[in-house]
C-alpha cells in the first residue's frame, strides 16, 4: 500500500498540472491540489466509522485496494482521451479518498487484532517496519519510473500494486469480527431452550412422589438427657 500512496502523493501537483494540460498558474495548481487533498479527512473519518459499525476490516481492505485500481485504470485511459480537464480532476480527487478509504486505516488496525498477543508488540513492529521500506521503494521508484516511461507506467504500476495487495489481503488475513457477529446474532428456538432447559423428568417424578405436608407425622423433638437421667 505505502508504494503506490506515497509514490504516487509525491507526483500530486505533476498529475493536477496533467490535467489541465499545464494552463494553470502555479497559484491554481497549488490550489486545486489544496481541494484533492482535502478528501483525505472525509476517506479517514468514513472508515472509522464503518468498522465501528461492524463492517469487516477486511472486506474494507480490499475494497479500497480494489477501487484504487479502478481510479489509476481509469486515469491512465481518459488522458488518452479529450475529456475535459476537470472529469480527470474529478477522478483525481476520488483517487486521492481512495487512497485514504479503507488500507489507510485497515493497515493499522489488522495488525493489533490478528497477531497473538504474545507476539503482537514486536509483530506490529515489523509490519510498520515495512510499511516504510515500501514508502522508501514507491518514493524513490516510481518518480524514476514516471522519468523513463511517462505517468502511464506509474499509474499502471500502482494499480498492479493496489490489485497485488486486494489477493493479498483475500488469500492471507482472516475475519476478525466474525465472532463478534455470530455474538450478535439473535437466539433461535433451540438456543432458548439450550440456555433454559426444563426441569429433569426423573426430579418431576420425585417431588411428585413425595408426600404432602399435611400427611408427614410431626417431627419427634430430640429428647434432653438430664431429664432421660430422672
Amino acid at each position: 500500500y505505502d508504494i503506490a500512496f506515497y509514490g504516487f502523493t509525491l507526483s500530486g501537483p505533476s498529475i493536477v498540472a496533467t490535467c489541465f494540460s499545464g494552463r494553470e498558474s502555479i497559484m491554481d495548481t497549488a490550489w486545486q491540489q489544496a481541494v484533492a487533498l482535502s478528501f483525505s479527512a472525509p476517506a479517514v473519518l468514513a472508515t472509522t466509522a464503518l468498522i465501528r459499525r461492524g463492517l469487516e476490516p477486511k472486506r474494507l481492505q480490499i475494497l479500497g485496494f480494489a477501487l484504487m485500481a479502478a481510479c489509476y485504470l481509469a486515469f491512465a485511459l481518459l488522458r488518452r482521451t479529450s475529456v475535459q480537464g476537470y472529469l480527470l480532476f474529478a477522478i483525481y480527487c476520488a483517487l486521492t479518498f481512495f487512497l485514504n478509504f479503507g488500507p489507510n486505516v485497515t493497515t493499522f488496525v489488522l495488525p493489533g487484532a490478528l497477531f497473538d498477543r504474545a507476539t503482537r508488540a514486536t509483530l506490529n513492529g515489523v509490519s510498520s517496519a515495512l510499511g516504510k521500506i515500501g514508502a522508501f521503494i514507491g518514493t524513490e521508484t516510481l518518480p524514476l519510473l514516471d522519468a523513463h516511461f511517462g505517468l502511464d507506467a506509474v499509474l499502471l504500476a500502482c494499480a498492479a500494486i493496489s490489485l497485488l495487495g486486494a489477493l493479498l489481503t483475500q488469500f492471507c488475513i482472516d475475519d476478525i469480527f466474525a465472532d463478534h457477529r455470530a455474538a450478535r446474532l439473535p437466539l433461535d428456538d433451540d438456543d432458548h431452550h439450550h440456555h433454559h432447559p426444563p426441569a429433569d423428568d426423573d426430579c418431576d417424578d420425585a417431588i411428585d412422589d413425595a408426600p404432602p405436608d399435611a400427611d408427614r407425622p410431626p417431627a419427634t423433638p430430640p429428647s434432653d438427657p438430664a431429664v432421660s437421667a430422672h
